[in-house]
């Protein structure tokens, strides 16, 4: 009898000792498989992250080609398009710099009403918008009169001697080249969204 329940007695502890070790590899197996998923998950946020990136190229072009044909063609000094309302931030080209965040996004931008380039280059499940300000000071008003005291810009001299910048030396009375900020929004699967800025001088 006493040779029958010690058997007993340690089959039952075998049995609790193989119990807790299956649930102690269960729960092992579920954190590994949680970290696996994670680590692929952040794998496949830094692919769309890339590839946002790579789109944002597209956007850049567009907004060069737009301001050398449709936006600067008909005047530096008009927002544009025509119908968009400064207020509800919805214009594509704006003629004086914007506010912008610690991150140089203008703050001014509703970018749920900016319209949305339509290109065959785009992939499917992106989205890619631009904004252009021309980066002239604010508080001088519209039209811009002195582009080289109030905008970012290249200068040329007319030649004449007797210039402010050092003794006989010309003096830069007009501006060559302005400068404007592109900035480019992508948005793309997963909700992933990447600005992406470019100067460009024109």
């Amino acid at each position: 009898m006493n040779t029958n329940l010690k058997h007993r007695r340690q089959r039952g502890v075998v049995l609790i000792l193989a119990l807790i070790i299956l649930a102690t590899m269960m729960i092992g197996a579920a954190a590994l498989t949680r970290t696996i998923s994670n680590a692929n998950a952040i794998a496949g946020n830094l692919s769309f992250k890339q590839n946002s990136l790579n789109i944002a190229d597209i956007g850049i072009e567009t907004a060069i080609t737009d301001m050398t044909t449709s936006i600067l063609g008909a005047s530096q000094e008009n927002y544009w398009p025509n119908s968009c309302s400064v207020a509800n931030g919805d214009c594509t080209y704006y003629p004086n710099q914007q506010a912008a965040d610690a991150k140089g996004v203008p703050l001014t931008i509703n970018w749920s009403s900016v319209a949305t380039i339509a290109s065959l280059s785009i992939p499917s499940g992106y989205s890619v918008q631009y904004v252009a300000d021309r980066m002239c000071d604010p508080a001088a008003g519209l039209p811009i009169d002195n582009p080289i005291d109030d905008c970012v810009s290249e200068t040329f001299n007319d030649g004449r001697q007797g210039g402010d910048l050092s003794v006989g030396g010309k003096k830069l009375t007009e501006a060559n080249a302005v400068a404007y900020r592109v900035t480019v929004r992508v948005t793309g699967p997963k909700s992933t969204e990447t600005f992406v800025q470019a100067i460009v001088k024109m």
